[in-house]
């Protein structure tokens, strides 16, 4: 896989803070968009790798994306741990919108 930006397909319209899943160059990633802006990250917890898309939830009005899978929980604003057992904090990929409101994320 190359370096670049690459466009994120989401099914339908997702609502505000709402994990959406989506494979981007044989990624997993998931989306979702909280206080008005996209955050993209892999659909990996970083404590025992499970998916997010399986065992997340959001916690809208702490800004908390939370893994159900071990009770890990993670910044939405910049992928911090916010509790424990996750020691390593989310990887938030930068993404853009375009008006006619196609996303693309940049991979590394």
């Amino acid at each position: 896989m190359e370096p670049g930006w690459y466009e994120l397909e989401l099914a339908g319209s997702p609502e505000p803070d709402t994990l959406v899943g989506a494979v981007v160059e044989g990624r997993a990633l998931v989306a979702v968009l909280h206080d008005g802006g996209w955050r993209v990250f892999a659909d990996t917890c970083t404590h025992a790798e499970c998916p997010f898309t399986e065992h997340g939830e959001i916690a809208a009005d702490d800004g908390v994306l939370i893994c159900n899978c071990h009770g890990a929980e993670f910044s939405l604003a910049d992928g911090s741990v916010q509790l424990e057992p996750a020691e390593v904090p989310l990887d938030l990929l930068p993404v853009r919108a375009e008006p006619d409101g196609r996303l693309f994320v940049q991979l590394p």
